[in-house]
């Protein structure tokens, strides 16, 4: 499947790529077998991003640069599991 047939949600410093699933009202042509989200997600700094609060099980994968999360800083690399 093409990049360009996922869907690309942009605005406010941030670029958010649905990969599978969906989320903040867009929805991947992806099939999957249980309601999810997959999302490349891109952020400029300052730029913020709320998670849905209606999936119980949330991470993220912090790939390049930083991010802060409730006044915590984490580099690359971690896999950040909420809570």
């Amino acid at each position: 499947m093409a990049t360009a047939s996922l869907p690309l949600i942009e605005g406010h410093g941030r670029k958010v790529r649905v990969i599978a699933g969906s989320i903040y009202g867009a929805a991947s042509p992806v099939k999957t077998h249980s309601e999810l989200f997959y999302a490349e997600i891109k952020l400029e700094a300052g730029a913020k991003l709320p998670l849905p609060m209606e999936h119980e099980e949330r991470a993220i994968y912090v790939l390049e640069g930083s991010i802060e999360i409730a006044g915590q800083i984490h580099g690359a690399n971690p896999l950040l599991v909420f809570r």
